[in-house]
């Protein structure tokens, strides 16, 4: 408070960042006296006002990024206040970023409606409609049409920008550059990044595609498909994720607005896999230059595809990224000779799994690093997220297994519970054995290509 105190005085931007980084988290977050209620409230407007402040300064020097980066790190600290929502959305708008600002927003309003049942407040719906964006200067200017030879209408597509991530992205940097390299390729039209849940395909996406945005001139879309059911026309959600209002024809419609050279990332196709394989092999015989990326537990199985199965992070990377999620929650937490062994430790007990590295670092509110790595012989039901804005999927590492889990047919489900009197791996020899299952081999094949198992040559 001391430290605020002289930032307000001086309107010093160090000394703001200064007392920011005094945030620990939560004033006593197990405790429910009233006193520690109303102290706890306290220090977190204390910080919320803070970062406002500090946005406001970092604004006023045109230094549009730090602005952004602190009023997204408040909303770490409250994902559903509408407030902080506005400043990041009016932030993006200054920045010329419209489309990520309308991203955002239609970000919140779901989150609010999901978790209040509320939308966002006519002032931040205000903001959209009301606050210019900064210049964009064109990169190149069409010819002009001459007024006898008007050119006939074709559908448009707003730009759908890649999604902002809120965390920093760690790795990966050889398969962005794979990736990116396999989409220069005129044959390959279709990747499918594949792997089990929690495993970073959809941010590997993004990146990848964030990588080359620029070699593709008409547009670089991303489409999430998670909450597209089954029973809804995938075309036609592919329309309205676009800004597109579908007609009676959707597919020629999304044939039509596709043209040119774009590409399209569809994201957690999984459950969609049948209609997704019909519609995007329909895409690619009617089209020249689309390309797709794909991200998905299951295999499309299509012609085309090349498959990119996604590893694990080494040991190294894995680290950073634990303690950069443990920083999230408490600032001052820094990688030492005294807790390096036990966080190492947990990020080989984790395998590399981004997913569940997140979710351990989130106990360091509670636990240090060897309490939570004494713990870990529970991690199904250990590793749990308490953020509101979680993905059901990815809220415990238990349903992160379960999802695909329910996906298998019975004899499957049956097949895969067998499998797990093995420890660190097992041939195909000996499932045959232990499992009596004549069929083991095609069973096998089926859970690699659902992301349920591995296999790796040996011997």
């Amino acid at each position: 408070e001391d430290k605020l105190k002289q930032a307000r005085s001086k309107q010093n931007i160090p000394l703001y960042q200064e007392a920011l980084t005094l945030y620990t988290g939560p004033f006593l977050p197990n405790c429910y006296d009233s006193w520690a209620l109303t102290e706890r409230d306290r220090h977190t407007e204390l910080y919320l006002n803070a970062s406002h402040q500090l946005a406001q300064l970092l604004e006023a020097k045109d230094n549009l990024d730090e602005a952004l980066q602190v009023a997204r790190q408040a909303l770490s600290i409250d994902s559903l206040r509408d407030e902080l929502h506005g400043e990041v959305i009016r932030l993006l708008l200054r920045s010329g970023e419209a489309a990520f600002a309308q991203k955002h927003y239609d970000e919140f309003a779901k989150l609010l409606d999901e978790q209040l049942g509320l939308e966002p407040s006519e002032e931040v719906q205000r903001l959209l409609k009301e606050t210019k964006p900064a210049p964009v200067k064109p990169k190149t200017v069409p010819e002009p049409v001459p007024a006898s030879t008007p050119s006939p209408s074709k559908p448009s597509i707003p730009q759908a920008a890649l999604p902002t991530p809120l965390t920093r992205f760690f790795g990966r940097e050889d398969e962005i550059e794979q990736i990116a390299n396999l989409l220069r390729e005129p044959e390959t039209r279709l990747i499918s990044i594949t792997g089990p849940g929690g495993s970073g395909k959809t941010r590997l996406s993004i990146e990848a595609a964030r990588s080359i945005e620029t070699e593709f001139p008409q547009g670089t879309h991303f489409i999430p498909l998670v909450d597209v059911r089954q029973s809804q026309s995938l075309p036609e959600a592919i329309l309205r994720t676009l800004g597109l209002a579908p007609g009676n024809a959707p597919v020629d419609q999304l044939v039509s607005s596709l043209s040119g050279k774009r590409l399209l990332v569809l994201d957690n196709v999984e459950h969609l896999v049948a209609p997704a394989a019909q519609l995007i092999t329909e895409l690619l015989n009617r089209t020249e230059n689309l390309a797709l990326l794909v991200t998905s537990r299951v295999l499309l199985l299509c012609e085309g595809e090349q498959e990119f199965p996604i590893t694990t992070l080494p040991e190294a990377t894995s680290l950073e990224l634990f303690v950069n999620r443990i920083q999230a929650l408490r600032p001052d937490f820094q990688l030492s000779p005294a807790n390096r062994d036990a966080i190492s430790a947990i990020c080989v007990r984790l395998e590399g799994i981004p997913l569940a590295l997140e979710l351990a670092a989130s106990r360091a509110q509670m636990l240090t690093p060897i309490q939570i790595l004494e713990r870990l012989d529970q991690r199904l039901d250990f590793l749990v997220s308490r953020k509101r804005d979680a993905a059901e999927r990815h809220q415990t590492l238990r349903a992160a297994i379960d999802w695909s889990y329910k996906m298998l047919d019975p004899a499957l489900q049956q097949f895969f519970a067998s499998l797990s009197v093995f420890r660190g791996g097992w041939s195909l020899e000996a499932a045959e054995a232990v499992c009596q299952e004549p069929f083991a081999l095609d069973y096998l094949a089926h859970l690699r290509e659902c992301s349920l198992v591995v296999t790796e040559e040996a011997g």
